[in-house]
């Protein structure tokens, strides 16, 4: 009896550990275009790195052993901003950055414990920063907040977990990924498989429904946005009226995470290399000209030398290791562990 509960204990302490694995070590979509220099900027989670106009890949900001870097925004001058979240000693640090495009370090939350609700990269032009406050594990609320430049944090659009349009606290949202902020405050997002726009008053409207598993996007400047369809391995453009259309697709095994946009309408990728048996292994960037043709700008990490399995191969995989199936799985364990457990308690009551 003990080695059948041990057994089962096991099993389901990897489950757990897989789904938490799952929900929090989602990879960067940091990528962001500097139109007056023609720089791209893209975070491959820890490194922020910079290709310049004539292609040359530098490291702008320098990577440290467990501080994540997930997104980045920029400022009409160049400036690029980022977060830092960490986790050591059983601790969360969080903090937030701008750098100028000289290299310019300037904290403007210095490393913190815990979260800071309010604080984020994404800006509008007057300098309101925008931010989400979620907990996909609890799923109780998702909130999209501005902190105005005064040091106010107030609520745009959200509350309790759901999926709703409407009106400031009377809309819901369920899990977002990507923010994007225009300069008048719109705010574009993904939220689960779907696009939505909330307007400055905080109106928010679904543009469209069931893409994918989304990831980063960048508004299109006509009502609409590129998002990055990381389940798919595609870009999306869909337009003010909801209608999406495929503006490039990624081989195996990159999949988009990140899109940026340049003035003269060219696209920039940020991919992730994902090998199914070593997870996340390198970045890349992908510039897709107005006429559709892409090419790579620049690489890092280890470049995976396997042979792509099937289609058909990573569609099993992919649908077998869902996370509803792993929560079906953890909750079926469950069931059979209480049995179990009770048994064992009065085995030990009897002897």
């Amino acid at each position: 009896m003990k080695l059948t509960i041990s057994r089962a204990a096991a099993a389901v302490a990897s489950i757990i550990a897989w789904s938490v694995i799952d929900a929090t070590a989602h990879p960067a979509t940091g990528v962001v275009f500097d139109g007056q220099r023609r720089v791209v900027y893209f975070s491959d989670l820890e490194t922020v790195w910079k290709v310049d106009a004539a292609g040359r890949l530098t490291v702008f900001r320098a990577g440290n052993g467990g501080r994540h870097t997930h997104e980045l925004g920029i400022d009409k001058d160049g400036n690029v901003y980022g977060g830092d979240i960490s986790y050591a000693g059983g601790r969360w640090t969080s903090a937030f950055w701008r750098m100028s495009h000289a290299g310019e370090l300037t904290y403007l939350l210095p490393p913190t414990e815990g979260f800071a609700p309010g604080w984020g990269v994404q800006r509008d032009l007057a300098g309101n920063v925008y931010s989400v406050d979620q907990d996909n594990n609890r799923r109780r609320e998702t909130r999209l907040l501005r902190r105005t430049t005064d040091g106010r944090v107030e609520l745009v659009a959200g509350g309790a977990y759901g999926r709703a349009d409407g009106r400031g606290a009377a809309a819901r949202f369920e899990s977002i990924w990507g923010l994007a902020v225009l300069a008048d405050g719109t705010v574009y997002l993904t939220d689960g498989q779907n696009l939505r726009r909330v307007a400055p008053d905080g109106t928010v409207t679904t543009l469209a429904r069931g893409l994918g598993g989304l990831a980063g996007l960048a508004p299109d400047g006509r009502g609409g946005a590129f998002v990055a369809d990381n389940k798919n391995r595609r870009v999306l453009r869909v337009n003010d009226a909801g209608d999406a259309a495929t503006v490039l697709r990624a081989e195996y095994p990159w999949s988009p995470t990140g899109v940026a946009v340049g003035e003269d309408g060219a696209v920039y990728v940020l991919e992730a290399s994902f090998v199914l048996a070593g997870g996340l292994n390198g970045s890349r960037v992908r510039r897709v000209a107005p006429n559709g043709t892409a090419r790579t700008l620049a690489a890092v990490g280890a470049q995976p030398d396997e042979p792509a399995p099937s289609q058909r191969s990573v569609a099993r995989i992919e649908t077998l290791f869902t996370p509803t199936r792993l929560y079906i799985a953890l909750a079926l364990i469950t069931l059979c562990l209480v049995p179990l457990a009770v048994r064992f308690t009065r085995g030990r009551r009897n002897s």
